[in-house]
């Protein structure tokens, strides 16, 4: 016996180190979405009247109207929360235990937070998580794993008119791709030995064990 406090592992939390975090005193969180971007812009001939008139061959170089519109969005706060019951007297005969409860408290916490903000589906007490938020762009299988994410970078900067940030992969996933090799055997990828940030198509990949 060591002495030491020797935990339970736990699956790490990446979420949250992806995505922008903010604080609320509120029990409502409201934020505006975008829902049309400005996309009436044209070429436009320069003016050759101060005050046109409508005579043949006059250009009163008039700029087309845009257009942007917007939704307010109201989400309730969510509350996670757990406790243990401990006595006076256990806190007292173990000076560590009560760091060790606040420990489990707070790690049970934050691997709920991370299962909610992936595949929460928004009823009762649960968030709207990624999995389930509507208008999220998927992407179908095709021909194989790294065609089908190559693909997702495309359908993202086409239709998403955006750029990755990063991959999430269930480590299943990810091993898969990492023990990817070509008819002669070479890994496709950085291999056993390989070390650095893991990147797919140039973007760095997260693992997460709560990822579907």
């Amino acid at each position: 016996n060591t002495g030491l406090y020797e935990g339970i592992g736990r699956y790490p939390n990446v979420l949250r180190s992806l995505i922008s975090i903010r604080q609320t005193g509120s029990d409502t969180v409201e934020f505006v979405r975008q829902t049309k971007q400005v996309s009436e812009a044209a070429p436009t001939p320069e003016a050759n009247v101060a005050y046109p008139t409508g005579g043949s061959g006059e250009i009163d170089g008039t700029k087309p109207l845009g257009q942007m519109n917007f939704e307010r969005v109201s989400e309730m706060v969510k509350t996670i929360a757990v406790y243990v019951a401990a006595t006076k007297r256990a806190l007292a005969d173990v000076p560590q235990m009560m760091g060790i409860i606040n420990q489990e408290l707070r790690e049970s916490i934050l691997e709920t937070l991370e299962w909610q903000m992936f595949n929460g589906d928004g009823s009762g007490e649960n968030f709207t998580g990624l999995a389930n938020q509507p208008g999220v762009l998927t992407q179908t299988f095709s021909t194989d794993i790294l065609t089908t994410t190559r693909k997702a970078v495309t359908t993202l900067s086409v239709v998403g008119k955006v750029s990755p940030t990063a991959w999430v992969f269930n480590p299943a996933d990810w091993e898969a791709v990492e023990l990817l090799q070509d008819e002669n055997k070479r890994y496709h990828g950085q291999g056993p030995f390989g070390v650095g940030i893991a990147r797919l198509w140039g973007y760095p990949v997260a693992i997460s064990h709560f990822v579907a």
